[in-house]
């Protein structure tokens, strides 16, 4: 979820970039933007390499759509977090349940 907010906001950057500096409008001719479309998502990976150079005022909305999380990537929303670890424990005791706690040091997807 984290990696697609930093790439809707990549891309926001980038839309925002290229309008302050005019290049929308330079970029290339109309028909160069036809094929600049992002291909539809299948099973939630992206079937061709997404570049930069590909954003147009154009096809902005179809780069968030491509981008924006789905029903599937968004899944982890529906569990019924709680705010703390004592409420966590509360809770698994009043249930009679375990309680797994997972800790970890370093960067959440493992780039040390």
């Amino acid at each position: 979820m984290m990696l697609r907010v930093k790439q809707l906001l990549a891309l926001s950057m980038t839309l925002a970039a290229l309008a302050l500096t005019g290049a929308c409008a330079e970029a290339g001719p109309a028909d160069a933007r036809a094929d600049a479309t992002p291909a539809p998502r299948s099973s939630g990976v992206a079937t061709e390499p997404v570049l930069a150079t590909n954003l147009f005022l154009e096809n902005f909305d179809a780069w968030r759509l491509h981008i924006a999380a789905d029903a599937d990537e968004r899944a982890f929303e529906t569990i019924p977090w709680l705010p703390s670890f004592a409420a966590g424990l509360a809770a698994a005791a009043e249930q009679e349940r375990p309680l797994l706690m997972w800790g970890m040091n370093g960067h959440p997807l493992g780039c040390t």
